[in-house]
């Protein structure tokens, strides 16, 4: 790899991003149980300069010991902090192992290799890279302190690493992947730029979606990717290949579950979306993203098409949601911005619930 991290100033180890993200959420945590960094630094026995250093990670908290680390969690919900907060801080920890990690030269043992996270991982690592907290943020006054020097590095790091070994197989593929995405979010224009490059490189290179393969959820985010940015063709191409088989309709909605939040336990690879390791989810977390996505996303005919799936497989469309589904289906259908194929999907659809 010809780019390399630089070195963390105060724990002397590579990975200068790790601890960023657990403490902007500690600082977030604590500004909203009402506590100055003195007031945390008394309820847990360190100095106030301990307190500041877990927050601006330069004493990042994955190297705490384990136990000061959950007696810490304990004073901070002893203080008041929300069950949600606490349950993002302990992804944030999640977050910061792999931000450690980035340097790491082996495809086979990256962390963005062997690691799928979900949206809310997936934000929490970006965060330090875009500037751009996670949703369960919005509304609060946190921010990470990282330098251009500091991004530019890393972002350097992770295209070396995504150039430096083809798309080929799993691990590979995922580290394409996700890199991408992450570079894609960064602040960097070089790195964004990079990002472009390669999603036009695979759109260019993607075929032979009829079947599974490490490839497909690349193209599978090329194509995601490629919609946002006013190019459809990607999409509509993914659409009619990549979910031409019940298996292939069922990938696509078991990785969009685990997206979603729908499935706790992680996965170590994409393949898991196949069946293997996908576990069992209910789909209501999928149906109002779904809902919501087919109406404003600008990948809105693969949310028709995944909505028309979900529904086909699981009985969701009782009383409760079945005002939002036409809500949904009819703006969506009435916006006139659908492909056919998708057009006709959600039809079938409202004739669906029509018949109920």
């Amino acid at each position: 790899m010809t780019g390399s991290l630089p070195t963390n100033a105060a724990t002397g180890r590579s990975g200068v991003l790790a601890g960023r993200v657990a403490g902007g959420v500690l600082a977030a945590i604590r500004r909203s149980s009402v506590m100055t960094q003195e007031d945390l630094a008394t309820r847990t026995g360190v100095s106030p300069a301990a307190v500041q250093g877990w927050e601006q990670g330069r004493k990042p908290l994955i190297n705490v010991p384990y136990t000061r680390l959950h007696a810490l969690r304990r004073e901070l919900q002893a203080a008041g902090a929300t069950a949600d907060l606490l349950w993002l801080w302990d992804r944030a920890l999640s977050a910061d192992a792999v931000l450690a990690g980035l340097d790491e030269p082996d495809p086979r043992r990256h962390p963005l290799a062997i690691t799928v996270p979900d949206r809310t991982l997936t934000e929490l690592i970006a965060w330090p890279l875009s500037g751009q907290p996670p949703r369960q943020l919005a509304g609060f006054a946190t921010a990470l302190p990282v330098g251009d020097g500091e991004l530019a590095a890393v972002t350097a790091a992770l295209r070396d690493t995504a150039d430096q070994y083809a798309a080929d197989g799993e691990p590979a593929a995922m580290l394409r992947r996700q890199v991408k995405f992450l570079l894609a979010q960064a602040s960097d224009p070089t790195a964004r730029q990079w990002a472009a490059d390669a999603e036009k490189s695979d759109l260019r290179a993607a075929a032979g979606l009829d079947t599974w393969t490490p490839r497909w959820p690349l193209a599978r985010s090329a194509a995601v990717t490629a919609a946002a940015t006013g190019n459809l063709d990607p999409l509509h191409r993914f659409i009619d290949t990549g979910l031409a088989s019940d298996q292939l309709q069922s990938a696509n909605l078991n990785y969009w579950a685990y997206w979603a939040g729908e499935i706790p336990v992680p996965w170590a690879g994409d393949s898991a979306m196949t069946g293997e390791g996908s576990g069992e989810w209910t789909g209501t977390r999928l149906l109002g993203s779904l809902l919501h996505g087919v109406v404003n996303a600008p990948y809105r005919d693969l949310c028709a098409h995944s909505l028309w799936a979900l529904l086909l497989e699981r009985p969701l469309a009782g009383p409760k949601w079945q005002p939002r589904i036409r809500e949904a289906v009819t703006r969506a259908i009435d916006g006139g911005e659908l492909a056919g194929s998708a057009r006709q999907r959600l039809e079938q659809v409202n004739y669906s619930l029509r018949s109920r």
